[in-house]
This record gives structure tokens, C-alpha cells and sequence, in this order.
């Protein structure tokens, strides 16, 4: 149960020693919030694919930042396990 709790509430800093996946496993943990609370109280459920969606707009955002700011590299070190190609 105390897994569950730590990784509902974000905090991951004692089992996730890397910045970038720390950083990543945020953003993913509160896009999943997102999904969820845009569905609440709806007879139908948050689905996979609106969370998939979610982060994917997320990453081309961020893409467009970081090539906007002249740090692509950056990017690449902050979203190294994300493929939004695979979606």
C-alpha cells in the first residue's frame, strides 16, 4: 500500500535516482491525474488512449520549447524513454 501512496502522490525521490526520470515519471504521474479528473463523476471511464494522448501533445510542446530555446539536447536528456513515435 505504501508503494501505491508514494507513487499516486509523486513522491518518487527514493527510488528514482536520475533527473530525467524524475522528471519524466511527473509529468507522466500527473497526466494520469489529469485523465482521471476529467472523467469524474462521468458513468464512463478515463481510457489509456486519452492519457497516451495527453502526454504525447505534452512531449511535441516541450519539443517545440527546447528547439524554440536552442536546447534540443536538453530535451533529449529530459525525455530520453518516451517514444512518441510508437503512438
Amino acid at each position: 500500500m505504501s508503494r501505491l501512496l508514494t507513487l499516486y502522490m509523486g513522491v518518487t525521490t527514493q527510488t528514482i535516482q536520475m533527473k530525467a526520470d524524475k522528471y519524466l515519471m511527473r509529468i507522466l504521474l500527473i497526466t494520469g491525474k489529469k485523465a482521471l479528473t476529467r472523467k469524474w463523476l462521468q458513468p464512463d471511464a478515463a481510457q489509456l488512449e486519452e492519457w497516451l494522448k495527453a502526454i504525447y501533445e505534452i512531449c511535441v510542446m516541450e519539443r517545440l520549447i527546447f528547439s524554440l530555446k536552442v536546447q534540443k539536447d536538453k530535451f533529449n536528456e529530459m525525455w530520453p524513454k518516451w517514444r512518441p513515435d510508437l503512438i
